[in-house]
């Protein structure tokens, strides 16, 4: 309970950071006909002890489900071209693509970092061999030559409504039947 107040109605909330997926996992309340404010009586039945359990763990679910959706959306606008970034079965090219993706950024990406951040990818700079290194620096030639591709309004809508399609079990038809009522017949895709 006092993890989803912090996120969800604490003083700090905005200091916290997720104002994204606040702002949707609210939007899912209203929708459902639920206020975004939550608040425990101390004097429940048992049904309603029971009842508050069930809109707690739903309220958290939803919350979390966005706050997951905001980071890895972060991170797939970051890594979307590089699919050695997301291997699951080869942490070493995983890694090497998000460095070599990091020191392609290098002269615009030091504002946004902090210093620990900084240090910690340093000391992990020191485990690469020579060849190694000459394939980082290689793949960081390319993806700074390369440049970003810009995010599509359909990229965004889509990655955003993400938690609506799983936790409501939406088939892939559903999806794109509801993309093409956004954005019409140009988005079309197979179904």
């Amino acid at each position: 309970m006092m993890a989803y107040w912090l996120f969800c109605g604490s003083p700090w909330q905005d200091q916290l950071s997720y104002n994204d997926a606040r702002q949707q996992h609210y939007a899912e309340l209203r929708a459902l006909g639920l206020s975004p404010e939550f608040h425990h009586s101390m004097r429940q039945t048992k049904t309603q002890v029971a009842a508050f359990g069930i809109e707690l763990l739903f309220r958290l679910d939803s919350l979390a489900s966005w706050i997951e959706a905001q980071e890895s959306w972060i991170f797939w606008r970051k890594f979307r071209t590089k699919p050695a970034a997301w291997d699951r079965h080869d942490e070493g090219a995983r890694r090497q693509t998000i460095y070599a993706s990091l020191i392609a950024a290098l002269p615009t990406v030091f504002d946004g970092i902090s210093d620990r951040f900084i240090a910690e990818v340093i000391d992990d700079f020191r485990r690469w061999t020579k060849p190694q290194w000459v394939k980082i620096l290689k793949m960081a030639a390319r993806i700074a030559e390369r440049g970003e591709r810009p995010v599509t309004e359909l990229d965004t809508w889509v990655w955003w409504r993400y938690p609506i399609f799983s936790r409501y079990h939406w088939s892939a038809g559903e999806v794109c039947r509801a993309a093409r009522e956004k954005f019409g017949a140009i988005h079309d895709v197979i179904t």
